[in-house]
């Protein structure tokens, strides 16, 4: 028994590894059957016992910040080419690639892995950054991470073992080990080389090639060692040029030009970091800048040339604005290929008063201003991290190498070795973090000391009872000018908040503290009442041993910081009553007690399933103890709040929101919409502080009537995201226009209201312009009495455009019977969603040739049990970017273009020119693609899956006149054909297993 489930349960990961995260259709189906084999797993390990059930689908594929200002030179093409063909030789298994600092080896990699992701190399990619420091421990986790596989071993060889087992599982694989500083025993890690595993390739870039020598045989043939140098003399003007500009081309220009680009010496980073310096300068501060590359005075760092830190060390020099060098100066504190978050360095920036009287919002605006500039003058880097930037390794290098007064540790084992006393005099700036401490010095003699950072990292098992290292307050009292203090318990970021360790601290000793911000740990808020001058507080994800009775104190406060924290032991205010009417110069209020859009820091939290939640969000509710609601009354004593986050089960009569400009208000039941999917993603990453009001009756016991919501009049205007949820009242949305017309809401999601009927009812509306103007994603979900978008005729100057509506999604609305039934003639849709619609019988109501779909991409259609056809032939050939198409679990679905009608019969071919995708799934009645002669062509279809529909004996009736040239192979339930130009019509009647494979013979 246990055999066949775990055999079921493999097909189901075999499938959802070929789901891509925008097949929410398929994704949801195999949810929906996962769960089922998960339950009957679940009561086989209750009677057994099992080390494993199965290995996880791995993660998609690996996925690079824009690369749009990369130039592919000839040269570097040929080395990409030779990379490419070591991948492909079997031969081959280790690659190693070497150059100087800023040389552009990882981007050449980046490239290799874009190519070998579009060529199908290999099932499985891991790229990992090793730096300086060689954590295996950090290796093996992020291999595993990719593989699906979770390493929970404490025992070195243990950990070894599973990862070799499960590399070795793998037919292909490619391993990047990316900036490589000594030689790395692949063997330790679990790393399979050579006859090991030969599907198993390894690619390492280093600054040093006895790195390469070291770890393999170069000279033998299972080894290619690739040397990447610096530009020619051609390709480096072409570089230049790119970033400085045309007018490098002037009579003026030329010559300051030519010599800069000599003082460059070839290296694409010093190119690209002087270009964008000398972008738009006058001819004398080009001839001021030669001078100044001329005289510089490098320093010695390993593996880097002298080109590469004058360069550097001149456009951090030639930054005009002293905020961004200060922060430019921060950003070399956190870890190599740390991934820095933008508001730790606005909130580290304001307690160093480098964003000096100023509000919350305008430091915030100046620190992004900065980042944007700083990133312009690629001394900064993106990251894939939403609110995050990266530093080049050789930035940080010639950052550190000018930033002498800071002290900077990270990714140290076992940290021991400190300045002595006199060396401690003289430091600015203290980091410490990914390092085991075992001991801090008894004292320090710090008088300059203005930012302390300590991130205790999980380098180790760490047991829950024990206490995070001591700081004797010796130790403060020589660091009375501190102003900034971040300490961070990383060690605990997955356990429950009642085994955070508890941190004691001085704070007596810190009177001039002016940003504090503390993180996973237990903690006594009481001493914090006496940091008089604290402006920036953060406690998120803390738990207080006891209410803070002496936030009062802190009158200076500017942000107040404690989402996700919690009351020791009791669920009662973390604030007493009142206790912040004092606090008037607030700007920001973080109180959320639950994360509402993304997942749950604490993964133990117990949740149930609720089924009637939109799918693509993935919501569960919590039951995990937290602190009460804030006394929200407290809110009118705050006159200068602009920033509220919080979640409110009851609203006092009469209460009236103040007139926010940020905010995540989420007002009845505690809903967590889990999982990053890129339906919610694709809206909150062009929303930069995107606004969030959510109303959620589910439960009762939050008393939301149609009435109440008049106290969110002045956040309607400012909305981005309306959630509501189990609203019974609710018969469409016309209340909350009427409050503040919603013009900034680009989300509305609509879930589970029993009385709703129509998004806009036009005879009840009494309004003069464009509704939801802005509008880019909607989703109607288990609503029994929704019936169409509009109900009856808009007053004359009233429009719904929904211009800029890209994803639509409905999922249960029985009653519904068609989408387009407005007289819009186009519509700007990018992804469209129907599932389980059982009652509709038309994708359009009335004139085809009235709608347009110019831009859709993604269709996923599920579960629709009366639609016979997708498109008519009108739809059909304006769907020009269409790339895309999943049709499941249709039973009367016949074709997905229509065959034409009298007034078609003009139409004489249909091209799916953007067309990659098509998956068929359980359409019992399919017969063709087309029901008529019309031609049809695919010039860019590269995957069809048939699967379970015995009638479709032909792909298109018009046969032989559908082109494919990319498709090279087709699925049939379970079986790949390869096409060999083979006619798809003839291939379609072979449905059985026997007549399959005398096919492929």
């Amino acid at each position: 028994m246990v055999d066949g489930i775990l055999s079921e349960a493999n097909k189901l990961l075999g499938k959802a590894s070929k789901v891509r995260f925008h097949n929410l259709a398929s994704r949801y189906q195999l949810s929906r059957k996962a769960e089922e084999k998960t339950m009957e797993i679940e009561k086989q390990k209750n009677e057994g016992k099992f080390d494993r059930v199965s290995n996880p689908a791995p993660p998609p594929p690996l996925l690079f910040p824009s690369q749009e200002d990369i130039v592919i030179f000839e040269s570097r093409e040929r080395q990409v080419e030779e990379i490419m063909e070591a991948l492909k030789d079997n031969k081959t298994n280790f690659i190693g690639i070497y150059g100087m600092g800023g040389v552009g080896k990882t981007t050449l990699v980046k490239q290799v892995v874009k190519r070998a992701q579009q060529d199908r190399l290999f099932p499985t990619i891991a790229m990992v950054v090793v730096s300086q420091t060689i954590d295996v421990k950090k290796i093996q986790d992020q291999i595993a991470e990719r593989l699906g596989l979770k390493l929970d071993e404490v025992n070195e060889q243990n950990r070894v073992s599973r990862l070799l087992a499960r590399l070795k599982e793998e037919n292909k694989v490619l391993i990047i080990l990316d900036d490589i500083w000594a030689r790395l025993d692949l063997a330790t890690v679990g790393i399979p080389l050579g006859h090991d595993h030969g599907g198993c390739k390894i690619i390492v870039t280093t600054r040093r090639k006895q790195v390469c020598d070291t770890m393999v045989d170069t000279r033998s043939e299972t080894a290619k060692v690739i040397p990447i140098n610096i530009l020619s003399e051609k390709e480096s003007w072409v570089l230049l040029k790119k970033n400085a500009g045309a007018e490098i081309e002037s009579l003026t220009l030329n010559s300051f030009a030519k010599d800069i680009l000599r003082e460059c010496g070839g290296l694409p980073i010093a190119l690209v970091t002087v270009g964008r310096a000398m972008r738009g300068k006058d001819p004398d501060e080009w001839q001021e800048a030669v001078r100044e590359l001329r005289k510089s005075q490098p320093e010695t760092i390993e593996g880097m040339d002298e080109d590469v830190y004058r360069c550097l060390q001149f456009s951090y020099t030639y930054l005009k604005d002293e905020k961004a060098k200060k922060v430019f100066k921060l950003c070399c504190l956190f870890p190599e290929d740390f991934n820095i978050p933008i508001e730790d360095l606005v909130r580290y920036g304001f307690g160093l008063k480098i964003f000096e009287d100023m509000r919350m919002e305008d430091a915030r605006r100046s620190a992004h201003s900065i980042i944007k500039n700083l990133k312009d003058s690629c001394l900064l880097l993106g990251s894939d991290e939403e609110g995050c930037v990266k530093m080049h390794d050789v930035v940080r290098d010639v950052a550190l190498s000018m930033a002498s007064d800071y002290f900077v540790r990270d990714g140290v084992k076992k940290l021991e070795d400190w300045p002595d006393m006199e060396e401690m005099k003289r430091y600015t700036g203290i980091s410490i973090m990914q390092n085991q401490v075992s001991q801090f010095p008894d004292a320090w003699d710090s008088p300059n000391l203005k930012i302390l950072l300590i991130d205790i990292g999980k380098t180790r098992l760490v047991h829950l009872w024990e206490e995070p290292i001591y700081m004797p307050a010796t130790v403060w009292t020589g660091m009375k000018a501190l102003q900034v203090f971040h300490r961070r318990d990383n060690s605990r970021k997955s356990y429950r908040a009642q085994y955070f360790r508890f941190l004691q601290i001085d704070f007596s000793q810190l009177s001039n503290l002016r940003t504090l911000m503390l993180q996973y740990y237990k903690i006594d808020t009481t001493p914090i009442g006496e940091l008089k001058m604290l402006e920036i507080l953060s406690l998120k994800n803390c738990e207080f041993r006891k209410p803070f009775n002496t936030i009062g104190k802190l009158t200076n406060l500017r942000l107040l910081d404690v989402e996700f924290s919690s009351l020791d032991g009791v669920s009662s205010s973390i604030f007493p009553i009142n206790a912040m009417s004092t606090l008037s110069r607030l700007e920001e209020l973080y109180f959320l007690s639950f994360d509402i859009l993304r997942p749950t820091p604490f993964p133990f939290l117990l949740y149930r399933r609720r089924t009637k939640y939109p799918f693509f969000l993935f919501p569960f509710l919590h039951n995990f103890r937290s602190f009460d609601d804030l006394n929200i009354t407290v809110l009118k004593t705050l006159s200068r709040l602009t920033t509220l986050t919080i979640q409110i089960q009851t609203i006092p009569e009469g209460f009236m929101f103040p007139d926010l400009k940020v905010f995540k208000i989420h007002w009845g039941s505690r809903i967590c919409i889990r999982g990053k999917e890129k339906l919610i993603n694709a809206f909150l990453s062009q929303v930069e502080g995107f606004n969030y009001l959510g109303l959620c009756e589910f439960g009762g016991g939050s008393n939301i009537t149609i009435s109440s919501l008049v106290c969110m009049k002045p956040l309607m205007p400012r909305t981005n995201f309306l959630y509501l949820d189990s609203l019974e009242e609710l018969k469409n949305i016309n209340p909350c226009l009427l409050l503040g017309g919603l013009d900034a809401l680009k989300i509305l999601v609509i879930v589970n209201c029993p009385s709703f009927a129509y998004l806009i009812n036009g005879e009840e509306f009494l309004g003069r312009y464009a509704l939801l103007p802005e509008l880019e994603g909607l989703c109607f979900e288990d609503l029994d009495t929704f019936k169409a978008l509009c109900n009856g005729e808009l007053p004359p100057g009233t429009s719904l455009p929904m211009r800029k509506l890209k994803y639509l999604t409905f999922f249960r609305c029985p009653e519904l019977l068609n989408i387009f039934t407005l007289p819009n003639p186009q519509q700007e849709f990018e992804q469209l969603q129907v599932l389980e619609e059982k009652g509709m019988k038309n994708i359009s109501k009335g004139p085809t040739e009235l709608l347009h779909l110019p831009k859709l991409q993604i269709v996923c259609i599920n579960g629709c049990q009366k639609l016979k056809v997708i498109f008519p032939a009108f739809i059909a050939q304006g769907l020009e970017q269409l790339k895309e198409l999943v049709l499941e679990d249709c039973d009367e679905l016949e074709a997905i273009v229509a065959e034409r009608e009298e007034e078609e019969r003009r139409i004489d071919k249909v091209v799916f020119s953007e067309l990659i995708r098509i998956r068929l799934y359980k359409l019992y009645n399919l017969k063709t693609f087309c029901m008529d002669n019309l031609p049809l062509k695919w010039p860019s279809l590269k995957e069809l899956s048939v699967d379970s529909c015995p009638k479709m004996k032909t792909f298109a009736a018009s046969d032989g006149n559908q082109i494919t040239p990319k498709l090279k192979e087709i699925k049939i339930n379970t079986n790949y054909i390869m096409l060999n130009g083979t006619n798809l019509n003839t291939i379609m009647k072979y449905h059985n297993k026997k007549e399959i494979q005398a096919m492929n013979n």
